[in-house]
């Protein structure tokens, strides 16, 4: 699973859809435990204190891994390894090969090219790819059968960094299942 913090955390990213937002568990309540059936281990990777512009930042990416891996463990049942995080070329090169060569790849974030790319060369089972009606970056276009679209819907799953009122009230936007 790939799930990405550090720089989607700063309100001022512009990127290609003028700002990111973070899924909240309840995106993945309606469908990891169906597509993790069977995993005894499930390896939880992604970008947070090496990507983050502020070391507040860094500190909330912490604590959110750490709340996804216990939400991940106590939903799919599996053990959860939370994968060391590098920088450069030789980390995108590791992350892809253990991306692309996993059984199943959940992707967890919104508008990442990254995480995108990642689904083009998964060659496992499956992949699960979120999107959301509004998104500009991504025509949602399925190059092969075992790559699946989850909607994320804009008012219920997706965290708009922007109009949080502090990095608190961000984690605990994303961590309600309710």
């Amino acid at each position: 699973m790939h799930y990405r913090c550090g720089d989607f955390l700063d309100a001022n990213f512009k990127g290609i859809t003028g700002g990111h937002h973070l899924l909240s568990f309840r995106y993945f309540s309606r469908f990891i435990k169906n597509a993790t059936w069977g995993l005894s281990d499930i390896v939880l990777m992604g970008n947070r204190e090496l990507h983050a512009a502020k070391p507040e930042f860094a500190k909330t990416c912490r604590m959110l891994f750490h709340e996804l891996k216990d939400y991940l463990a106590k939903v799919t049942g599996a053990t959860i390894h939370v994968a060391p995080e590098a920088d450069g070329r030789v980390a995108i090169a590791r992350d892809t090969r253990c991306l692309s060569q996993s059984k199943v790849l959940v992707i967890g974030s919104t508008t990442s090219t990254f995480a995108y790319w990642q689904t083009l060369l998964h060659d496992g089972c499956v992949s699960y790819q979120p999107f959301f009606n509004n998104s500009r970056l991504f025509s949602q276009h399925r190059l092969h059968d075992r790559q699946q679209f989850v909607l994320a819907e804009k008012d219920r799953d997706l965290v708009d960094v922007r109009s949080a009122a502090s990095l608190g009230a961000i984690l605990a936007q994303i961590t309600d299942t309710t």
